[in-house]
């Protein structure tokens, strides 16, 4: 009996050692792991050559790492590479009469099956077999006011868009599964909070 508790005792300080050793990582990834498997769809993917404009459906798209979407403009060094919007919401804006199209609202990726304001920041979303994203901003503000919102009274994509920069490329298309890697935390819905810790108005 003896023995058997100073084994026992043996592997927990073990355990204690290797976690410290390892620290804040091992207890991070743990988190990550454990919420994961919240899988969605691609519905639409979408680029424009030119900034402040409506993007247009395409049926694939190359995945560049660190950059974003070959030839779509809003690629580049910068943590608002590829912008996702829940088709969810674009449908019950749809509702409300507003005749658009996907690309409308200027986001990227459409998906089907999660609220994406309820994903945090540093989650990652893995897109079928290669394409890794890192979640960088929830929302954004919005300087001007664009076509649909001097048309409605209301835009969706400042307060349910989120945004990503690449981690791993490769080739997407429509019908694409998604596994959201949430992170440990609250995604904070609607605010334009941003992967630095601070409030991003870009």
């Amino acid at each position: 009996i003896i023995s058997t508790i100073v084994t026992a005792v043996t592997v927990v300080i073990s355990i204690v050692t290797v976690t410290t050793v390892v620290g804040i990582s091992i207890i991070r990834a743990f988190a990550v792991i454990s919420v994961s498997g919240v899988v969605t769809l691609i519905r639409g993917i979408c680029i424009s050559p030119r900034r402040g404009t409506a993007k247009y459906p395409v049926e694939t798209a190359k995945i560049v790492p660190d950059w974003g979407i070959e030839e779509d403009a809003h690629g580049g060094k910068w943590h608002r590479q590829i912008s996702l919007l829940a088709l969810e919401k674009i449908e019950a804006f749809r509702e409300k009469g507003a005749d658009v199209d996907f690309g409308a609202f200027g986001e990227n990726l459409i998906v089907e099956g999660f609220d994406l304001r309820n994903v945090p920041v540093d989650s990652e979303i893995r897109i079928g077999d290669a394409v890794r994203l890192k979640v960088t901003q929830i929302g954004k503000e919005c300087h001007s006011h664009c076509a649909i919102y001097q048309r409605m009274g209301d835009c969706i994509m400042p307060r349910e868009g989120i945004f990503t920069r690449v981690l791993h490329g490769g080739v997407l298309t429509e019908g694409d599964e998604i596994v959201i890697e949430k992170a440990a935390g609250e995604a904070d819905g609607g605010a334009y909070w941003c992967e630095c810790g601070t409030f991003d108005n870009l």
